[in-house]
């Protein structure tokens, strides 16, 4: 079976997108920065403050074969992971992020020189992960989507 490749992760390409539409920030090390997106990971240093959202890359479905050239399509998997220091602030964040990824609808992006066709990312679930036992007790919430996109160039 021929599934189609990308050359970069897809939770980068989520995380460029979020970044884009201002739902938070390329991380920088500092504590005092509003929201860093990180990918494949939730540090917690320190340095690292509370409210952070973090894209994962997770197993895709493999969906239709073009007729044109024989290949598969993949949706490839994403989880969103928002952390923040209390309840509210992390279901407000939660909404902004939901809203964000659903206006993901046929559109080119370009990534590391690569450019993209986004035909969709649909979300296959979205919930409150509670509260962390540590002794910080901040929320958690997660999103876990399908995401549909081809190289054209």
């Amino acid at each position: 079976m021929t599934v189609q490749n990308i050359p970069d992760p897809p939770a980068n390409i989520v995380r460029q997108i979020l970044i884009d539409a201002s739902v938070g920030i390329s991380p920088t090390g500092s504590s005092s920065d509003s929201w860093p997106i990180y990918v494949s990971m939730m540090p917690d240093q320190p340095t690292v403050p509370d409210n952070v959202i973090a894209v994962m890359d997770r197993v895709g479905v493999v969906k239709d074969r073009s007729m044109r050239h024989g290949q598969y399509i993949e949706q490839f998997g994403i989880q969103i992971l928002i952390r923040a220091t209390d309840y509210p602030t992390a279901y407000s964040k939660f909404k902004v992020v939901l809203d964000a990824i659903d206006t993901i609808k046929y559109q080119s992006k370009v990534f590391n020189s690569t450019t993209y066709q986004l035909y969709n990312l649909q979300r296959t679930s979205a919930f409150s992960l509670g509260q962390e036992d540590d002794a910080r007790r901040r929320q958690e919430f997660s999103i876990n989507a399908l995401f549909s996109l081809t190289v054209v160039s």
